[in-house]
């Protein structure tokens, strides 16, 4: 059955789809949607985590959505978490209390985004197999993080996201090229530590393939 809705009805009704939709899709309410925690026991997802079993608890990660995604997840560790860092695109960042969030490049990396990625390798290389490693992944993390490997520069880098972009690649194209460029895409990030390791993905590529996001830091 036809309905007919008047234009003057149809334009109110749809606005308010769109922003409940747009709601629905927000960095931190979609992160409170999968954690839980009940005293020293936190639920992500299908897991459950004895916060006590833990010497330490740090969150790091990178995205356009990162600084919001920080922020909603402070009070829920709340007293158990002991601080981290996370990098965001240049206008996205937000105050927060532990988790500390630096700017940077995107799409192009920068020296900002080489910084935070040095800041974030050493914080995660220091912890052990009684630490909890928290990852923050959204859309815009591989160029935030840039970590070249050896015999490769920041300027090389550029200049090859630069000929990538203008050629059309998609992200998947990009995203695997980048992951030979770098130090901490490709599960090397997880790599560099003994500790337990939970990542939380917003994802920006389409079919959601967990290697494409971000590269892949935690392959």
């Amino acid at each position: 059955m036809l309905i007919r809705i008047p234009a003057s009805r149809a334009r109110p009704l749809l606005a308010n789809m769109l922003r409940q939709a747009l709601a629905s899709t927000h960095a931190g309410r979609a992160l409170r949607r999968s954690l839980r925690k009940d005293g020293d026991h936190l639920t992500i997802g299908r897991r459950r985590y004895d916060l006590r079993d833990f010497e330490r608890i740090v969150v790091v990660g990178a995205g356009k959505a990162a600084a919001t995604m920080a922020r909603a997840i402070e009070p829920i560790l709340g007293r158990h978490l002991d601080g981290g860092v996370v990098v965001v695109k240049y206008g996205h960042g937000l105050p927060t209390t532990r988790i500390a969030v630096v700017e940077a490049g995107h799409p192009l990396p920068d020296r900002a985004g080489l910084m935070a990625a040095r800041r974030i390798m050493k914080l995660v290389t220091g912890l052990t197999a009684r630490d909890l490693l928290i990852v923050l992944l959204s859309g815009g993390a591989s160029s935030l993080m840039p970590a070249p490997v050896s015999g490769v520069t920041l300027g090389d880098k550029q200049r090859v996201t630069e000929q990538l972009l203008r050629c059309g690649a998609s992200i998947a194209e990009v995203n695997t090229v980048r992951k030979h460029l770098s130090n901490l895409k490709a599960g090397r990030l997880a790599a560099l530590s003994d500790a337990r390791i939970v990542t939380l993905i917003l994802s920006d590529v389409i079919g959601d393939q967990l290697s494409a996001i971000g590269s892949g830091p935690k392959e």
